[in-house]
């Protein structure tokens, strides 16, 4: 724990010489110890206060290779080179974000400006080698976005093209103004990946020039040639990751239990990080809770339920809360259950769930009730919306027989079996499909079902390997799925992004959720969704967004496109009683800890900074 000699965050960033600039925009059945083959006598725990290395042990589910692989773009679970959070410390960001302060502490950037009112131009940290040695310039963050132009980014409904004036510098030109391109391009994520990681070109160099030459002859995102570069692409196995950030994946550790990421010695961030290596602990929940318990993990992100919770603070670990800025909830998939294409349905179901109920079963003390349903974390809420639209959002507060009610007003009826019926005649028996391995996810889906059974619904859950399920999702192959809404992002665009357009073509390969984005509404009349949500973002002016940004607030809290039922707050235990691993932890109320544990995440931040060092 952090004591009142130890330095803050601010002063290891400014000792680092790493500039930030204020945003422009105010904007996540296993194995026990011994069954993985780690734990005392195995040779595998090596630090301690006497160990020749230094080393920060986590945890973070991976496959082992082939399956495991390092195309880094593919952000479904099976990259190996991504381990999540940790991907930060191997393909470096430009920057990280700092939630207390709304600044970016730079990192492979240096510093960023909005020129001429149609430019967004970026500065590389010069001197910079991938781990082959050859220098990072600015072709690499070109050819970066230009793959994730490919796969059909949403930067690119702001970005038409991308040049580099110099090795250092980047302009993105933007079609449409918009602050939110900040975001996109210096840290935005997903939840199993970071988007704006600057690749290397010897590895991905090939694949952005056949994309850029496509283009340059014409072809579409839709035309045939382009498709199948990208199927191609999405096969791509890299047969090793060459990266930028102070560390980089062993490939001869790597076993079903632990992977070790080594000081990569030629990273530009070498001398920030004080740790030799960093170990990290394969597995989900159930797998990492007794490893964590045992005491050899330092710092878990994993979903643990409200027991397991309860026992670390009980032996006396420290276990750190944040907000995630996301949350769990329900999509509906509206081309297989077209009864929930009516928004009265959406809201039946809203007022049929009793968020309080479902918050501590999914995610203990971390699960908040959802109170505004505007599709971004209540939190963001005080900040883009005034007072006067915040009071006129439904609330949905729990009243199972009006939500009986209104489904009757819908059409729907019950049959002998007591089992509602939907207009065109299916049964409301449906399918949720869950990631098996999340906890909090599948113990979401089972509730939802639970909650529903005693008035007219039959649902079960139906799991799915996490490493496949958002390739279920992107094919549409659900009924109703229970998933992540909302983004860790400071501006509430990306939260929407999230919610609609990231399950619908052409984002997904496939149908996806089947959201029509052309809705009709009470007080807006008919509208784009698609078009709103990249409306919320535009322009300079922050100011201007807000009263975009208000609508959007109020269409989505009408529409309900995505069931937001619980905020998720992280619970994430360190500092196993009597460990001496890890030192330099700040206090609890530290303003660090506004930080995501996921994207921006502060325990990355602070081992960027330094504040995290070897105990003694």
């Amino acid at each position: 724990m952090a004591t009142d000699q130890e330095p803050p965050l601010d002063s290891f960033i400014k000792s680092h010489r790493l500039s930030r600039r204020q945003v422009l925009s105010a904007l996540a059945a296993g194995a026990g110890a011994a069954a993985l083959g780690i734990g005392p006598g195995s040779g595998l725990i090596v630090q301690d206060a006497e160990a020749a290395t230094s080393e920060f042990h986590g945890a973070w589910p991976y496959l082992l290779p082939p399956q495991g692989h390092y195309n880094t773009f593919i952000t479904d679970g099976t990259s190996i080179g991504i381990c999540g959070i940790y991907q930060d410390l191997m393909e470096a960001p430009l920057a990280m974000y700092r939630w207390h302060d709304q600044k970016y502490m730079w990192l492979l950037g240096t510093g960023d400006q909005f020129a001429n009112g149609t430019d967004y131009v970026v500065q590389l940290h010069q001197g910079a080698r991938w781990s082959d040695g050859s220098p990072v310039v600015a072709q690499d963050v070109i050819n970066t976005w230009t793959i994730w132009q490919l796969l059909g980014n949403t930067l690119f409904d702001y970005v038409d093209s991308m040049h580099a004036p110099n090795d250092h510098t980047v302009v993105f030109h933007m079609k449409v103004p918009s602050t939110s391109v900040q975001r996109y391009v210096l840290h935005s994520a997903t939840a199993n990946g970071n988007i704006s990681s600057v690749r290397a070109s010897s590895v991905y160099g090939s694949w952005a020039k056949r994309f850029r030459d496509l283009l340059a002859s014409g072809h579409s995102l839709s035309s045939p040639e382009i498709k199948a570069l990208r199927a191609q692409f999405v096969q791509f196995r890299p047969a090793s990751q060459i990266v930028s950030g102070p560390y980089q994946i062993d490939p001869t550790s790597i076993t079903q239990g632990q992977l070790t990421l080594n000081r990569n010695p030629t990273s530009w961030a070498k001398g920030l990080v004080k740790f030799d290596k960093i170990v990290l602990y394969n597995g989900e929940t159930a797998t990492i809770t007794p490893v964590v318990l045992a005491g050899m993990v330092d710092y878990a992100t994993h979903g643990f339920p409200p027991a397991t919770d309860r026992a670390f603070r009980q032996k006396g670990f420290t276990v750190i809360s944040t907000p995630t800025y996301y949350g769990f909830g329900i999509l509906p998939n509206y081309k297989k259950v077209p009864a929930f294409q009516d928004a009265t349905v959406r809201q039946a179901i809203m007022y049929m769930i009793n968020r309080a109920q479902m918050g501590p079963v999914v995610e203990g003390r971390g699960g908040i009730p959802n109170k505004y349903i505007t599709g971004m974390s209540d939190k963001l809420v005080p900040i883009w919306l005034d007072s006067a639209t915040t009071s006129k959002l439904n609330t949905y507060p729990y009243d199972p027989q009006k939500g009986v009610s209104m489904l009757q007003s819908a059409g729907w009826k019950k049959g002998s079996d007591g089992i509602w019926v939907t207009p065109d005649g299916q049964k409301a028996t449906w399918e949720v499909l869950a990631e098996g391995e999340y906890v909090d996810i599948l113990s979401l889906a089972t509730n939802f079902a639970s909650q529903l059974a005693p008035h007219g619904f039959k649902l079960s859950a139906r799991t799915v390997a996490f490493t496949q399920a958002n390739n279920v999702r992107a094919a549409g192959n659900f009924q109703l799925t229970s998933y992540i809404w909302a983004s860790a992002d400071p501006h509430p665009h990306f939260a929407w992004v999230s919610d609609v357009l990231q399950w619908i073509p052409p984002t997904t390969a496939g149908p996806g959720s089947g959201f029509n984005v052309i809705q009709k509404t009470k007080n807006f009349g008919t509208v784009d969704l698609r078009s709103l949500i990249d409306q919320t973002a535009l322009g300079l002016d922050v100011s201007k967004q807000k009263a975009l940004c208000a609508k959007m607030a109020l269409i989505y809290n009408e529409l309900v496109p995505y069931f937001p039922f619980v905020e998720r707050y992280g619970l994430n235990p360190t500092q196993a009683p009597g460990s001496h691993r890890v030192a330099g932890w700040p206090k609890p109320n530290d303003p660090i800890y506004l930080n995501s544990p996921y994207s921006d995440s502060f325990v990355i931040e602070l081992l960027y900074a330094g504040a995290l060092h070897p105990g003694v």
